[in-house]
């Protein structure tokens, strides 16, 4: 169609303008639906006439409607819905349409296709610009994650993300772990309060309880230890017990174990002689110990004495009524 003055750019070509041209706007065709008309109809879609698209104007004022070459009074010869338009008398069939929304509404564009919304399509401030959660993150709250890094979207929970932090063996490396800024206990240390331990030293981290550490240094640091079997008392002869330590040991203890009852004693009753004075010292009751890396030496003399456990009284063992037991600890006392 022709123009008297200056055409307005991107101006739908129907009809004529007088004058300044109208400021060109996001104006669409609409899709031409004459077809349907038939006397009774009165609602039509509306779509834009190239690629189909709904639109929806916001209101009436946002179209303009031509029937049969007449210009339709916005809410008195239609009305709008969302992305329909209503006439308030049917047109009849063979009538003409003509309709152009002037950009005042919203377009449905439609659901994109599968991964074609890319980074650079959000705005900026897609992150920046949104409102703060407010409160402290909870398990039901949803994040988005590149499933395999693979580029397949999905949700997941923070409850997962926890999981994976605190399940991931080695993942938190001891340097990123703030002691310094962590609140302090406020008390003294109980039993039940647990540590990380690094189990062996092999790298696999477990909890223990502050009573196992007080087990550990409050015990003497011993290696090992040796507990003869019980051996028969030969008195003026000396007792042999290989203890297989493989150093000398830092603490003996000789014990008679009763046999058979004697003294006031019951058979299982042990008695320790010698060890809390260390090795090596000649000890009362006719005993002498001797220790190296290898045996430990019992020296029994003529006799060996014991208290009756009645009276109370000073008395020599029947040698068949006790046997010897030798235990001995290796290690550094500290």
């Amino acid at each position: 169609m022709p123009y008297i003055g200056t055409a307005p750019s991107g101006a739908v070509s129907h009809a004529p303008y007088f004058g300044t041209s109208p400021d060109a706007g996001n104006y669409t065709e609409l899709t031409d639906v004459s077809g349907s008309f038939n006397s009774s109809t009165t609602q039509f879609a509306l779509t834009s006439s190239s690629g189909g698209l709904a639109i929806s104007p916001g209101n009436e004022a946002g179209l303009l409607i031509s029937i049969n070459g007449v210009i339709q009074e916005p809410t008195t010869d239609y009305t709008v819905s969302g992305t329909n338009i209503t006439f308030t008398t049917a047109p009849d069939s063979g009538d003409t349409f003509f309709g152009v929304s002037m950009g005042s509404g919203a377009v449905d564009v439609g659901t994109p296709s599968n991964s074609t919304v890319t980074s650079a399509k959000l705005a900026s401030t897609f992150f920046t610009g949104s409102a703060d959660i407010g409160a402290a993150i909870a398990d039901a709250d949803l994040f988005m994650i590149d499933d395999g890094a693979g580029g397949t979207i999905r949700k997941t929970t923070a409850a997962r993300i926890k999981t994976y932090v605190e399940d991931a063996a080695g993942e938190v490396p001891i340097a990123n772990l703030d002691i310094d800024g962590a609140t302090d206990i406020g008390a003294a240390i109980v039993d039940a309060d647990l540590f990380i331990i690094d189990d062996g030293a092999g790298g696999t981290n477990r909890k223990t309880t502050a009573s196992r550490i007080k087990t550990y240094i409050g015990s003497p640091a011993l290696d090992v230890a040796f507990e003869s079997s019980a051996t028969d008392i030969t008195m003026d002869s000396v007792h042999t017990f290989s203890h297989g330590l493989g150093v000398r040991p830092t603490i003996v203890e000789v014990w008679i174990k009763c046999t058979d009852g004697e003294r006031g004693w019951a058979t299982g009753d042990y008695l320790l002689m010698a060890g809390a004075g260390g090795v090596g010292g000649t000890i009362d009751a006719g005993l002498s110990i001797q220790a190296d890396a290898t045996n430990v030496e019992v020296l029994a003399g003529p006799e060996i004495r014991i208290h009756d456990q009645s009276t109370f009284n000073e008395v020599s063992i029947v040698a068949s009524k006790w046997d010897f037991v030798v235990v001995a600890y290796g290690g550094d006392l500290g």
